[in-house]
């Protein structure tokens, strides 16, 4: 699936909170039926309170997640992430 990360998720996101940073809020926005944590290297899907699968992130997310939360400025973004349906 294609992940959009605009402003608006920057804006709102939260540093070092897997599941309130823009990436997650993205995945919300895109996939609102299940929930998403977002950590450094990898997103865990949950659905139905369970995780369902662990995805490694792409290194241009992995290195915006983490410049994200050490406060360096960061901008809008996609990427291709390979979940479940």
């Amino acid at each position: 699936m294609k992940v959009r990360v605009t402003q608006e998720h920057i804006v709102a996101g939260k540093a070092r909170s897997p599941g309130s940073c823009p990436i997650a809020l993205a995945l919300v926005g895109a996939r609102p039926d299940r929930k998403w944590l977002v950590g450094e290297r990898n997103v865990t899907v949950y659905e139905n309170h369970a995780p369902i699968a662990e995805v490694l992130l792409p290194r241009a997310a992995s290195n915006f997640v983490r410049e994200f939360d050490l406060g360096v400025p960061v901008e809008p973004f996609e990427f291709e992430l390979e979940v479940l349906p």
